[in-house]
């Protein structure tokens, strides 16, 4: 069964966003910009990238585990059958810095699938950096 068109609110002259790739864009910078604890009105439903890393606890598995049920369930709210794979990328990396690759495919409601590719830099514990993969690598 298809989900409904959804639309995003933006605060932004984008206003209503309908289309699948600049919604999907607008989600992931939400996740990664998100406060868990922004509000109290939807306590515990905020989806962040912050929170994800700070119940890892430095524990890669768990932490990789998180971020991918954490995105599965904040995209389906708006698009079908969204799958996430993230992985470590463990190419020439720094001691305190970790190199994360995010693979997302999901299907719009017309039925039209996408993929998006980021790798996210961290260091410390912090989002350091986004970093768009395109089709020839970073």
């Amino acid at each position: 069964m298809a989900i409904s068109r959804k639309l995003l609110p933006t605060l932004s002259s984008d206003n209503w966003v309908d289309d699948s790739e600049k919604k999907a864009d607008y989600l992931l910078a939400h996740f990664f910009e998100s406060d868990y604890s922004q509000t109290s009105l939807y306590l515990g439903k905020i989806s962040s990238l912050s929170w994800v890393i700070q119940e890892g606890n430095n524990d890669m598995p768990k932490t990789l585990s998180l971020l991918r049920t954490t995105i599965n369930d904040y995209l389906s709210r708006y698009f079908n059958s969204v799958e996430t794979e993230v992985s470590i990328n463990n190419d020439n990396q720094p001691s305190s810095y970790v190199y994360l690759n995010l693979y997302i495919g999901f299907t719009d409601s017309e039925g039209r699938e996408y993929t998006l590719s980021r790798l996210l830099e961290t260091m410390d514990g912090k989002l350091n950096r986004v970093i768009k993969n395109n089709n020839l690598g970073v």
